[in-house]
């Protein structure tokens, strides 16, 4: 069963990583200056962005909105978005250990994964990624 859900998730990874390389590139902003957050989420990209890119920032985003209002507008949660083909975005995934596409929660050393439910459900079930994005966040508050 484990060799089936590894055998699937990167099947849906390398599905992913060729879809997101498909279109025509749209406009993006890296950030040079990282926030100075207790936590931060942070979402790697490329230049040209599929459908589901888009939806894992926007999904992400809404869940942030939905479930930390007042910590995003204090400074205590903030969101990222790094294009990964600009120079300071490459900087910041190669700190991270990051080469494709991620969502990652940071707090402290602590990080928390949630690339693979961010493709699976920004789609299809968003409320399933708003479950994880709060998932991952409640434990570091």
């Amino acid at each position: 069963m484990r060799k089936y859900i590894l055998f699937m998730t990167i099947a849906l990874a390398g599905i992913f990583m060729v879809a997101c390389n498909s279109r025509q590139p749209v406009e993006t902003a890296a950030t040079a200056e990282l926030p100075e957050s207790e936590i931060v989420v942070y979402y790697f990209h490329n230049e040209r962005r599929c459908a589901t890119c888009e939806a894992v920032e926007a999904e992400t985003k809404a869940a942030l909105e939905k479930y930390y209002p007042e910590a995003l507008g204090n400074g205590k949660i903030a969101f990222v978005s790094l294009n990964m083909e600009e120079a300071s975005g490459a900087r910041i995934a190669d700190q991270f250990d990051i080469a494709a596409q991620s969502l990652i929660v940071v707090h402290g050393e602590e990080i928390r994964d949630i690339t693979s439910e961010g493709f699976l459900y920004a789609r299809t079930t968003p409320g399933k990624l708003h479950d994880a994005v709060k998932n991952a966040i409640d434990p570091m508050l």
